[in-house]
């Protein structure tokens, strides 16, 4: 049977493109200063530099460890009610020994968070903050050790966690703010773009991050027609503005929307200087999220 009904794609994000007046600049050694139009190599730039503008407490760092457990490889999610994580708190000196939570010989520091969860697990997770390089390529990939099964970890260093948590904040807070009746669409894509962008080039996470980038115009296993009750529907075709429209989510599509999006809010929130590292300032400003 015919239908009348015309099928279009969901713009969720028309209405978050336009840009802001005002930019937030921030200087970075010219040395450092990193001229690739990726959004992945943006990103981290972005947030090396943010860290390197503000002054940072150990708060700050345990409510940026929480902010980016969703997006590290544990295998629960934050927003699951019986997999809640509802304290962040430092690993006594005496118990990273004992639980051998180390990092490599290049760092400078090596210090280790708890995830404490809303009901006990069978595993503990912890975060290892280290600087050093070897690490870089497997940031968010899990480890565990045979003769201790129950811990599970994950590397990052402090600059890459304070850095990435400040932007997935702001980022989130622009989305939710502006499109909150949208939000619940573009859950799962969101979560896997900001899984890509703080991982390291050789985790799994950034693999299935490169290897979306690549396939853009496949249609993606994940592509659905929404299907909703009729008061959703309803409300879909009162906000869209037309009647009898059927709405199809295309996951893959939103994905490469949301990677647009996030350019377009780094761009129009942030600009990057290169300058003489003798002419950068010390940060006095302390940096909230």
């Amino acid at each position: 049977m015919e239908t009348k009904n015309h099928i279009e794609q969901l713009e969720l994000f028309s209405s978050l493109m336009a840009k802001t007046k005002q930019r937030k600049k921030l200087l970075v050694d010219q040395n450092q200063f990193d001229k690739s139009p990726t959004l992945f190599h943006k990103f981290k730039q972005l947030a090396r530099v943010i860290y390197h503008s503000y002054l940072w407490d150990d708060e700050q760092i345990l409510k940026a460890a929480r902010i980016l457990y969703p997006y590290i490889g544990f295998k629960t999610c934050a927003s699951q009610e019986n997999r809640k994580v509802i304290e962040t708190r430092f690993v006594s000196d005496k118990t990273q020994m004992k639980l051998k939570l180390f990092g490599k010989s290049d760092q400078t520091y090596c210090r280790s968070i708890y995830y404490k969860l809303e009901r006990n697990q069978y595993y503990k997770r912890f975060l290892i903050l280290s600087d050093a390089k070897e690490l870089v390529a497997h940031y968010t990939d899990t480890y565990y050790r045979c003769n201790k099964p129950f811990v599970r970890y994950s590397y990052i260093s402090k600059e890459y966690l304070l850095g990435y948590a400040y932007l997935i904040s702001n980022i989130k807070a622009k989305i939710y703010g502006k499109d909150a009746h949208w939000i619940s669409l573009i859950n799962f894509e969101l979560k896997d773009v900001f899984k890509g962008l703080i991982a390291g080039t050789r985790s799994k996470n950034y693999a299935y991050y490169d290897y979306v980038l690549a396939h853009l115009n496949i249609a993606d296993k994940r592509q659905q027609e929404i299907v909703r009750d009729y008061k959703l529907m309803q409300e879909l075709y009162l906000s869209i503005g037309k009647e009898n429209k059927l709405v199809r989510w295309n996951g893959l599509v939103s994905y490469k929307q949301l990677i647009d999006y996030i350019h377009n809010f780094l761009d129009s929130n942030f600009i990057v200087v290169p300058t003489k590292r003798s002419l950068i300032p010390k940060p006095k400003e302390r940096a909230f999220f």
